[in-house]
């Protein structure tokens, strides 16, 4: 696979960005073919080197790639927001608008999966995150936040 042949060459070359890179993307992957073991070791590889680099956006990916799956596939609300919540704050501190409209994304699939929360609630959270989403990537020309908003609107 190009992404497995890619990691190898930034691995030999200690392109670390691109290593954490590689390996979110691997995540991503596994986590949409259903292996939540490989995804999850690729997932934590990419947030143990984006936390060891200085490189804001690395972060924000990983942070990002790993609380959506624990909230839209691994229904694993807690360490969903944990994730979500810190790389919010350095998306809205940054101005990283398009990063924002897919954490909110991400937080809605999480809301959705916090079952210590009643549905109908899980749902009115979900709900707003999803709207706002939305409604920033709909002023920003975003098509892949709207087609992401829409998803999470049409599951609840």
């Amino acid at each position: 696979m190009i992404t497995e042949d890619n990691l190898k060459i930034c691995e030999e070359y200690h392109w670390q960005d691109d290593s954490s890179k590689c390996h979110r993307v691997l995540g991503d992957l596994d986590a949409d073919s259903g292996k939540h073991v490989s995804a999850r070791k690729h997932y934590d590889e990419a947030m143990r080197i984006a936390r060891s680099i200085s490189n804001r956006t690395v972060l924000i990916e990983a942070l990002l790639a790993r609380g959506r799956w624990y909230g839209k596939f691994m229904k694993d609300a807690n360490a969903a927001f944990s994730d979500l919540n810190e790389v919010l704050g350095y998306a809205t501190d940054g101005g990283y608008r398009i990063y924002e409209a897919d954490i909110r994304i991400a937080l809605a699939w999480a809301h959705l999966a916090d079952n210590e929360k009643p549905i109908e609630e899980r749902k009115k959270f979900a709900q707003n995150e999803a709207d706002r989403a939305r409604n920033m990537s709909e002023q920003m020309g975003y098509y892949w936040g709207k087609i992401d908003a829409a998803e999470v609107i049409a599951k609840m």
